[in-house]
């Protein structure tokens, strides 16, 4: 008489293989998500590796307080946007997004009637440009930075 009680053959080979199956998967979604961010980050570079900024003048005047800072792309892609950085002497600031460039800025674009938010009058402005991929920005490491002149 034979004993039934174990597995056959044949179910325990289909079981061996389904979990190598959820291995392979597993070992797969890991290695996706770590090549995924990778190129994510040289993707960044390579834009804005192109793309250079100039204030090329910032005034700040009236009450209450508004800004006009003129910006100059020099070569690189298309950007997205650029965010505005004022800081006053002790260095604290606020940051604007401007999100209406949508291309080269050709030669230069004024962003007029900006309000610093800073406490006291803003004595610098830093703009820096990035790229939008779905909703999350992408900023380029380089910077511009300008003196704000009465």
């Amino acid at each position: 008489m034979r004993n039934t009680k174990g597995l056959s053959t044949v179910v325990t080979t289909l079981i061996i293989i389904l979990l190598v199956f959820v291995a392979i998967g597993i070992v797969w979604a890991v290695v996706q998500g770590i090549f995924g961010k990778a190129e994510d980050k040289i993707d960044i570079q390579s834009l804005c590796m192109g793309v250079t900024l100039s204030v090329e003048e910032a005034t700040c005047t009236g009450t209450p307080l508004t800004c006009s800072v003129q910006v100059k792309q020099f070569g690189g892609e298309a950007i997205n946007g650029v965010k505005i950085v004022f800081s006053n002497a002790a260095g604290s600031g606020t940051g604007i997004d401007d999100t209406t460039t949508a291309g080269p800025i050709s030669l230069m674009k004024t962003y007029p009637s900006l309000t610093p938010g800073t406490t006291g009058a803003p004595t610098k402005v830093l703009v820096g440009a990035y790229f939008t991929q779905g909703t999350e920005k992408l900023f380029c490491s380089q910077t511009a930075e300008g003196e704000i002149t009465a």
